[in-house]
């Protein structure tokens, strides 16, 4: 059930814009706006809101936080259910996940500034810089076939446990040498060894390991000051970091991680998968790709071609699209983003100037596809009725433009 204190979802008032508040501005680098102000439907952005507090009523997740930005403002930014249900703490704004394959994009972006400075070539096959790759099966896989996942490796297909090795770089020398499970460029086969491997590169490349070169020369420059590599011992934002829940065999909620155990499971930065970060963050991150990577400050993470280039889908089998290490889910218009498999998304459409944030901690539920399919009638002429997100049930905390819960 939903925590108590909690707000009735509500579109705010045309007349009511707060948009000049100093503190909400202070807050966010995306300023309130009720829905209408900025072209939205506003009992389409409700309905959204609705539809997550229905399934944390209906037990399908445990908690979320769900943050829309259209023309760079704020349309509705709210948290539903709980951070920790066993402890009875809320989900709040300011909530720290962890991202799972949504920090995908982040090692992309690192090997492709290596390639943009020469380090690094896309027709390259990785066997010239990672030797444990010269071999038979692997020695004609390239750079950009790890980022398009067309190298023909499998999704758990480890030749060792990943989690058995103490180093990165020991569990691309096993993939190396191993080689695909499948034929190289047959087709789309989605890996995370294909992602280890670009960290590999990156490290090997850069001189620094890969999380170093994520923080310093992505992180930093953007500005993303609440993305983290794991969860440091004391970390002064680590009891913002909610536990991630899976359901046992009775079909119940159950923790399968905390923020005490760390990444015991993996005693390195996994390069799929290893960044935590807020709602808030992301919606920066996705907001400096619509832009191209332009810095505010000047200058830019990647040429304007190279980022076309990577939201520009190289998947031809029918089941979607997929860019350098983004996932693209429409071309008309552009639609890109990345999902994570603890139950994030978030969702990029620049010709609408669109960002949507959902992030849960409730592995499984299977409600991504569905927020995926309810939010496009944000974007889409959905003709008559609403966007797929039945209106009328549950609560939440916060209001829709909103930014005034618990941040």
């Amino acid at each position: 059930m939903l925590a108590a204190a909690v707000l009735p979802a509500r579109a705010l008032p045309q007349s009511a814009d707060t948009s000049d508040s100093p503190a909400s501005l202070e807050e966010t680098p995306f300023p309130p706006a009720a829905p209408g102000n900025v072209g939205l439907d506003p009992a389409k952005v409700t309905a959204l809101s609705e539809l997550v507090a229905r399934w944390v009523e209906e037990d399908r997740i445990v908690g979320a936080e769900v943050l829309i930005v259209k023309d760079r403002r704020t349309v509705l930014h709210h948290t539903v259910g709980h951070s920790d249900r066993e402890a009875g703490i809320p989900m709040h704004e300011r909530s720290l996940f962890r991202l799972r394959s949504m920090t995908k994009p982040f090692t992309g972006t690192a090997a492709l500034m290596l390639v943009e400075e020469g380090k690094l070539a896309l027709a390259a096959p990785v066997a010239r810089y990672l030797p444990s790759w010269e071999n038979e099966r692997s020695g004609r896989i390239t750079v950009e076939q790890l980022l398009t996942h067309r190298s023909g490796f499998e999704q758990g297909g480890w030749p060792v446990p990943a989690g058995s090795l103490t180093e990165l770089r020991g569990v691309v020398d096993t993939i190396g040498a191993e080689g695909p499970q499948h034929p190289l460029g047959e087709r789309f086969r989605y890996s995370d060894a294909n992602s280890f491997t670009l960290g590999a590169l990156v490290t090997e490349l850069s001189g620094m390991p890969v999380e170093r070169f994520i923080e310093t020369r992505i992180l930093a420059p953007l500005g993303l000051d609440d993305t983290h590599i794991g969860v440091p011992p004391g970390a002064p934002w680590a009891d913002r970091v909610h536990p991630t829940y899976m359901r046992d065999d009775d079909g119940r909620w159950t923790q399968y991680w905390t923020p005490a155990d760390g990444e015991d499971v993996f005693p390195y930065f996994r390069a799929s998968g290893g960044l935590l970060s807020s709602a808030l963050d992301q919606a920066r991150w996705l907001a400096a790709w619509m832009d191209g990577t332009r810095l505010e400050g000047g200058g830019r993470l990647l040429s304007e071609e190279t980022a076309a280039r990577a939201l520009t889908s190289h998947r031809d089998d029918g089941g979607g699209g997929y860019g350098y290490h983004w996932e693209i889910e429409g071309t008309d218009p552009l639609v890109f983003g990345h999902g994570g498999s603890d139950g994030t998304l978030g969702l990029a459409v620049p010709e609408e100037d669109l960002i949507v944030i959902y992030f849960t901690q409730s592995r499984g539920s299977g409600t991504v596809d569905e927020w995926k399919e309810a939010v496009r009638g944000l974007w889409e002429d959905s003709g008559e009725g609403d966007s797929g997100a039945e209106a009328g049930a549950g609560s939440v905390r916060g209001v829709v433009y909103a930014g005034n819960g618990s941040r």
